[in-house]
């Protein structure tokens, strides 16, 4: 949406909201802004303005405050202070509910008043006010066309027809940043080429008046489904065929959404069409490639938070239930209830010692700890604490709403400070039971404490602590930087970049076993890294559209992501290996070798020898199970395909990319099939034995599949299918108003 601007200065608009104990803030701000050439608007508002929303407890507190955050344009939320919605402490109207929804449902930006820093200390309220959302979902949508246009070696059906369409994506590559280039990992001349070929295709298009839509596959796939079933009375089932079926051809969908589509596509396998069934088989192939959710949580949207338990097998939960807060344990992936029960208050973020038997809740009414084992809630602290952990079910560490880190005994309720920041990023815990904080002080240094001391001092510069993380050793850490990458930081050690690029929108970075991180963005949700080469290992809560929060468990190799009513539990992707490659040999009757972009298979038996195509570039290197059953190839261009033999024919079972997309130097078989590439990094492919029969996918979907899905995302597949292919519908979410 375009920002209102002064028709005689051309400067953008904005209208700031403030409480009135915050007015000395207000002005500084104004007048920062003004200087910066963003023009402040007096009384006088327009319902298009971006307001610059002032957050501080003061604020927050004061019932007729809220009410002045209009319904209108977008939001600028500064915080001056640590605060969160849960600050309000009181009942809300349903209006008060959506403005403050607002304020923090995206990502605010802290703003010290007096901060001498570059513009002022300003420059994140600027970058927030001159962000265009719009603009981002066009260049988002730009990229994924390119990426999957490039994917399917330039197929004219990734082309987009839309002229309209075409040309504002020309416009936007036209004015494209080294940054932006590098952020969506596109290369000029691809997208050059994607441009051009659209183009033609469009202006064909506009001449022709074709009335179809620009989605070529599901398109035909519509088609296909309305030429062969154009009766009269058409059963509910066949109705649901054709309506999943135009939601699964999509390969932009199913990367966000693989479980789903893996879903919808196993119901088609079932009982779809011929020319639904295909499609349904090359879908759920690549579905199970993909890294998917393995648990799911539903509860009220609000003051909500879960930690899992005991490897992943159960998981506590927070929830509203009313004015105050409800604990349950709940045995996992099936979310079912174990017992519950209710909390003297209202808390926001849930912490769990190591073994499992303890919980602690904290919030606006301090702490209180739940023994697990015996059910007994206690008060452990009446400070307002915005986060916490715990190192054992006697000792925990939380961090108070003024950013003072703090030690809380568990069983005398005792607490003690431990220092006091002017922000604080990262709080860990490590398995000898000291706390680590990185943090910034009031003097603009980044700071890594451990047990009260410094070990690491950093002056901040160009650098910020806000949406860093501590590596697992204690020792480094990783922050972002003004130049739009992270930066490693460690005692005695000049500072090094990473080249993994900071996101629009951040909210937090765990530095995990590995050497993998895990960065979380409300606009790109969880990425995975490997940080030696900035290696994406993949995204994990991609069900979510806004997570705000993420927790590691590398013991389990498991990530869980909250967000507003909605707690899922993903697979950490697996870094590189450090095992050999065993070289491939002729096994069991069965040879394969390269042929250019080909692989020729010869095998004794009822299958003739078969030249196996679809390979990108050229193939590089071949290896056979030592069953004969299944071969791993890999090509230039980092593709991997795992071919099973079927009842007739062969058939690639698993296609995949080399994460970095480094050129395949070898393959072959230990415990599941190996790549090595010639970045000098050795993966684990993906797996899908009997993946070329219909009933080796069906049963290799049902053991995989372990979470459920609302009525309404099940609309398409019927009863007697679910229980076939054992997909649950949720139950009723946890909580209520």
């Amino acid at each position: 949406m375009a920002k209102p601007r002064d028709s005689r200065s051309n400067t953008v608009l904005v209208t700031l909201v403030h409480h009135p104990a915050d007015s000395p803030a207000a002005t500084e701000l104004a007048t920062r802004l003004a200087q910066a050439g963003v023009g402040v608007r007096g009384d006088g508002r327009s319902e298009k303005d971006l307001q610059v929303v002032l957050l501080s407890l003061q604020a927050l507190t004061d019932p007729d405050w809220i009410a002045q955050v209009r319904r209108g344009g977008p939001i600028v939320a500064v915080r001056l202070e640590a605060v969160s919605a849960g600050d309000v402490g009181r009942p809300l109207t349903e209006n008060e509910q959506l403005n403050l929804a607002r304020l923090f449902e995206i990502n605010q930006v802290t703003w010290l008043p007096g901060d001498p820093g570059p513009e002022g200390g300003i420059g994140a309220i600027l970058a927030g006010i001159a962000f265009d959302r719009a603009e981002y979902t066009l260049e988002r949508q730009f990229a994924e066309a390119v990426h999957a246009w490039k994917s399917d070696l330039a197929d004219e059906s990734r082309l987009i027809d839309d002229l309209r369409l075409v040309h504002e994506m020309r416009h936007l590559m036209r004015g494209f940043t080294q940054l932006q280039w590098h952020r969506w990992d596109l290369q000029p001349w691809p997208a050059q080429q994607f441009i051009e070929a659209s183009l033609r295709k469009a202006r064909k298009r506009s001449r022709r008046r074709l009335l179809w839509g620009t989605g070529a596959v599901i398109a035909a796939v519509l088609a296909i489904c309305t030429a062969v079933n154009l009766v009269p009375r058409l059963a509910q089932r066949e109705l649901d065929n054709r309506a999943a079926i135009a939601t699964i051809g999509d390969p932009e969908l199913l990367k966000e959404i693989p479980d789903w589509s893996a879903a919808q596509a196993a119901s088609l396998l079932l009982h779809g069409s011929v020319a639904q069934q295909e499609l349904a088989r090359r879908t759920l192939r690549e579905a199970l490639a993909l890294p998917w959710s393995v648990g799911t949580i539903y509860t009220y949207p609000d003051a909500s938070s879960y930690v899992l338990l005991n490897g992943g097998r159960q998981a506590a939960v927070i929830y509203r239930e009313g004015a105050a807060s409800s604990f349950a344990l709940l045995q996992m992936p099936a979310g079912e209830v174990l017992w519950a029960k209710p909390l003297p208050a209202l808390y926001l973020q849930l912490a769990a010692s190591p073994d499992g038997s303890m919980a602690l809740a904290v919030g606006a009414a301090g702490a209180v700890s739940i023994d697990i084992g015996t059910r007994e809630v206690k008060p452990v602290s009446d400070k307002r604490l915005s986060q916490a952990r715990l190192a054992n079910r006697d000792v925990g560490f939380a961090i108070s709403f003024d950013n003072a880190v703090i030690r809380l005994d568990l069983q005398s309720g005792t607490a003690a400070a431990l220092g006091t920041f002017a922000s604080v990023a990262d709080l860990t815990v490590t398995e000898t039971g000291a706390v680590l904080v990185l943090a910034e002080t009031a003097d603009r240094q980044i700071v890594l404490v451990n047990d009260g001391v410094r070990v690491l001092t950093v002056p901040s510069g160009a650098l910020r602590a806000v949406g860093g993380g501590i590596s697992p050793d204690g020792r480094q850490v990783m922050v972002p930087g003004a130049d739009g990458q992270y930066w490693v930081a460690a005692a005695g050690a000049p500072l090094r970049p990473t080249g993994i690029v900071v996101p629009y929108l951040p909210r937090s970075l765990i530095w995990t076993t590995g050497d993998r991180v895990v960065i979380l963005s409300s606009d790109r949700r969880g990425e995975v890294f490997y940080l030696p080469g900035a290696i994406p290992l993949g995204t994990v809560c991609k069900d979510m559209i806004r997570p705000a929060r993420i927790l590691v468990y590398p013991e389990a190799a498991l990530v869980s992501c909250v967000s507003d009513g909605l707690h899922s539990v993903w697979r950490l992707p697996e870094a590189p290996v450090a095992v050999a490659v065993p070289a491939g040999s002729a096994k069991a009757g069965v040879s394969a070798r390269a042929d250019g972009r080909t692989v020729v298979i010869s095998a004794s038996g009822s299958i003739p020898e078969t030249t196996m195509t679809g390979f990108k570039g050229e193939v590089t290197a071949v290896a056979v199970r030592g069953d004969g059953t299944q071969i791993v190839a890999g090509d230039s261009w980092g593709n991997v395909a795992i071919i099973e033999k079927g009842t007739s024919e062969w058939t690639v079972v698993v296609p995949w990319a080399v994460p970095g997309g480094a050129a395949v130097t070898a393959v072959g078989w230990g415990d599941g099939p190996l790549v090595a590439t010639a970045a000098g990094h050795t993966w684990r492919a993906p797996e899908c034995d009997g993946c070329a029969t219909d009933e080796g996918l069906l049963r290799t979907f049902r053991e995989r599949f372990d979470r459920c899905f609302t009525s309404r995302q099940l609309s398409y597949i019927d009863i007697e299918t679910r229980d076939s292919l054992g997909i649950r519908v949720c139950g009723a979410s946890l909580g209520r108003e």
